[in-house]
């Protein structure tokens, strides 16, 4: 019985000190980006864009592209703009429409890496500006985290 006690107890805080590990989801917000993601992501600087989150795993790159930046740019739909996307990446991939954005997937070496990088880069269109949002992990790890990284791109909205 004494001993049924204490496997009972090493159990019970086993279970209590995972729970206090958990990872729970958080409300991010920069310049007028908004996502939800797990607590661990850090915000970090990355030039070219304008917000940026990351763990050891994953990272989130967010660039704003403003209408006012080129005459009739604001008029794009929002596929053109994807369209346009792609061109300007030298890709040559399928485009998958949702009801809020358009995304699609590309595998990419970072210079200094050897192991390639799996993408799915989603755009979006608000009131100002298409936004691109890039989600990014290893090529190893990509299966695991594409379903988790729709689920963070259907949280996606714009405003303060």
């Amino acid at each position: 019985m004494k001993r049924c006690l204490i496997i009972a107890a090493a159990a019970l805080l086993a279970a209590l000190t995972l729970a206090g590990c958990a990872v729970t989801d958080k409300a991010y917000g920069d310049k007028g980006f908004n996502i939800t993601l797990p607590s661990n992501f850090k915000t970090y600087d990355a030039e070219g864009y304008d917000v940026c989150y990351d763990t050891k795993d994953c990272a989130v790159f967010a660039l704003k592209e403003a209408f006012d930046q080129a005459e009739g740019f604001g008029d794009l739909s929002l596929r053109e703009y994807t369209e346009l996307v792609l061109e300007a990446n030298g890709l040559d991939t399928e485009i998958t429409e949702t009801d809020r954005y358009m995304y699609f997937e590309f595998e990419k070496t970072v210079d200094d890496s050897s192991e390639p990088y799996e993408y799915l880069a989603c755009c979006y269109r608000a009131e100002d500006a298409f936004w691109l949002v890039q989600f990014s992990c290893a090529k190893s790890d990509y299966d695991r985290y594409r379903p988790r990284m729709l689920e963070w791109a259907d949280t996606v909205y714009f405003g303060e």
